[in-house]
């Protein structure tokens, strides 16, 4: 019980963090589509093809961003990933709110965010195809 109670409280700290500073300080406006190498990193199709010598059509995909922050790398995922469906995650409500409107911005308003640690994640029932997990592990008191 109490690692328990330690793990909130230190999650509620990060959460606190990250409401008052959501991560991801982009502009609202920046587009990462001139940024080939940006997008080549975050498509579904290179990992598919180097493991399995197979092109793979990412539409229809699912792709979770955890630990999404206000949204910029969902919506490198969203461009990167035509037809894709693209799922964050993160704790911030206030990064959340972000990444919605950023992605809106874009053409993307089909993308789902949601507020929850990413040990919550299987609550949400869904399996994806991809997961894009950048500067959050190290966040995870269980690691």
């Amino acid at each position: 019980m109490q690692t328990d109670n330690k793990n909130q409280e230190i999650r509620d700290k990060i959460r606190q963090q990250f409401d008052s500073a959501p991560y991801g300080n982009v502009p609202l406006d920046l587009s990462p589509k001139k940024n080939a190498a940006l997008l080549y990193l975050h498509n579904l199709v290179t990992p598919y093809h180097l493991r399995n010598q197979k092109i793979i059509n990412p539409e229809g995909k699912v792709i979770l961003d955890a630990g999404c922050g206000s949204g910029y790398k969902s919506l490198v995922l969203a461009t990167a990933n035509p037809g894709a469906k693209i799922i964050g995650i993160d704790i911030s409500e206030e990064s959340l709110k972000l990444a919605r409107q950023r992605l809106a911005h874009h053409g993307f308003a089909e993308a789902k965010f949601y507020a929850m640690p990413l040990e919550e994640l299987p609550s949400l029932g869904i399996e994806f195809d991809y997961i894009n997990c950048d500067e959050v592990l190290y966040l995870l008191p269980d690691k």
